[in-house]
């Protein structure tokens, strides 16, 4: 089998351009994306934004027909493939996105990977029991163009529909039994009296939970953030983070934002949910509340 020298880059949705585009400077060896979404609108997304970015990209259909092997495979977890990885890269590197929800991030499928991206000595001792892996502290790099100052705060008001006589809030509610955005959208709005509030829901509740996402729309929020967009720029103009669980907490903390958890009755119904998950345990610190009802 051929093996293609170049390193490609599994794309499963648009937003995740915004985990890798800050890495891509670095690299230095040629590279592809490689879509593999559930859905033909998120494909067609995907595409039309490497076309914008002048990025090359592959379908996972043609690498499979092609009968190739990349020397390097980049993913932030599998993406279903599991050991079909191995059939499409001679090494599989992940790069970890985000904190929390740990029994997704530390699972068994870790061991299909050689290389191991993570943040810093938590997660890299975390993930010890993968042994046949090298595990690379690399900080958290998808929020260097935060600390770069590479926007502009009122074109960013702007762009988000946020007056700039009042401080604004951003919520960004997760996806699943263990999301936000039942329990606290009719507060929240509440608010935006005397705020901006931008509400930036995890990119897949608006193709599995439209339910959800639809009762936002309910509410007088300055913006609902439905477009691929840079987490850090949202960070940039806010003042105050409301999170839930999974990695957005730690995206606050990371920026130094005044932070808010928003704890969910449902949340153990989720399977993902754990007690000593990281955005569990970081309630015993940092300011909490359970919803009304």
């Amino acid at each position: 089998m051929k093996i293609k020298d170049k390193l490609g880059i599994l794309f499963n949705s648009p937003d995740v351009y915004n985990f890798y585009k800050n890495i891509f400077p670095y690299l230095k060896i040629p590279f592809e994306i490689v879509v593999i979404c559930k859905s033909e609108n998120e494909s067609k997304e995907v595409i039309n934004l490497a076309n914008e970015k002048n990025l090359q990209y592959i379908l996972l259909e043609d690498v499979l027909k092609q009968n190739f092997k990349y020397q390097y495979l980049l993913s932030h977890h599998p993406c279903e493939l599991y050991k079909q990885l191995k059939d499409i890269a001679v090494f599989n590197v992940r790069y970890i996105y985000g904190l929390g929800i740990e029994k997704w991030h530390y699972s068994d499928w870790n061991k299909y990977y050689d290389i191991i991206l993570c943040f810093g000595p938590y997660q890299a001792e975390r993930l010890m029991i993968f042994e046949n892996s090298m595990k690379i502290q690399i900080g958290y790099p998808r929020y260097d163009s935060f600390f770069n100052h590479n926007f502009g705060y009122m074109e960013l008001l702007k762009k988000y529909n946020c007056k700039s006589d009042k401080k604004t809030i951003l919520w960004l509610p997760t996806v699943g039994p263990m999301a936000s955005i039942e329990s606290y959208a009719e507060s929240i709005s509440n608010l935006t009296d005397d705020y901006n509030v931008i509400v930036k829901p995890h990119p897949h509740s608006f193709t599995y939970e439209k339910e959800k996402t639809d009762l936002l729309e309910k509410y007088p929020f300055n913006y609902i953030v439905k477009e691929t967009s840079d987490i850090s720029e949202l960070f940039f103009i806010s003042n105050f983070a409301l999170c839930d669980y999974g990695g957005t907490a730690f995206g606050a903390i990371y920026t130094d934002k005044n932070l808010l958890l928003l704890n969910d009755n449902e949340r153990e119904k989720d399977v993902l949910y754990s007690d000593d998950s990281a955005d569990v345990f970081i309630r015993k610190e940092i300011l909490n509340i359970e919803p009304e009802n």
